[in-house]
């Protein structure tokens, strides 16, 4: 992220920097990004001032720290077991990432808030936009190799395809326009219907295999 600052590896301090990090994600869930002071957070985290601007040079490093840490685990969720890429981890991302907003619904509908007040330049535009379609075209590329998808589709143009229905739905609910409990099952479907148009058989059958346990 580039706001961190040395090398922290010991488990004390790994577990002292998570610590951080999850306090952050708390305060915003309950106060809004613009709530969030590191004096507050270093005082909820049990760590001097000191120690928490040598672990985080700014505020909008830590923010973003925060929400990496977070996706790093969604991604390493995603990514375990046999069906680690491809089309099955393209839906099992909107399904981690629904359950995660069902956990901390607070914190999503600030981050996501913060997303769609934010300058095209801002890190958080990179950090929930680019990586993730980033990651969609990576797995769409994996989809290709493994003959799930049919040879016209183009990865990139796909990928932002992906990104803007994911996006759409969830802003259609930090609008209030879709409640929280319809929220994944509508991704699933958005992310289902987004899909069907460039599979080929095989695929077919992984999103059939997905939908039947809508």
């Amino acid at each position: 992220m580039g706001s961190k600052r040395g090398s922290y590896s010991s488990p004390r301090q790994q577990e002292r920097q998570e610590r951080v990090l999850q306090s952050a994600r708390e305060l915003i869930a309950n106060r809004g990004y613009d709530g969030l002071t590191m004096r507050e957070l270093a005082r909820v985290s049990e760590v001097s001032d000191k120690t928490l601007y040598n672990l985080f040079a700014t505020k909008d490093g830590l923010v973003m720290a925060a929400v990496a840490d977070l996706l790093d685990a969604i991604v390493t969720q995603v990514q375990a077991g046999e069906q680690a890429a491809g089309l099955a981890a393209i839906l099992r991302y909107t399904d981690a990432i629904s359950a995660q907003i069902l956990v901390s619904p607070e914190y999503a509908q600030a981050m996501s808030r913060a997303l769609f007040q934010a300058e095209d330049s801002s890190p958080i535009v990179d950090l929930l936009l680019r990586s993730n379609q980033k990651f969609l075209q990576r797995q769409l590329r994996h989809a290709q190799r493994r003959g799930e998808l049919t040879r016209r589709v183009q990865s990139a143009r796909t990928a932002a395809l992906l990104t803007a229905h994911t996006w759409g739905v969830l802003l259609l609910w930090n609008k209030g326009l879709l409640s929280l409990s319809s929220l994944p099952t509508m991704s699933r479907q958005s992310m289902l219907t987004s899909l069907s148009g460039v599979v080929s058989e095989q695929g077919q059958i992984v999103l059939k295999n997905w939908s039947d346990n809508v």
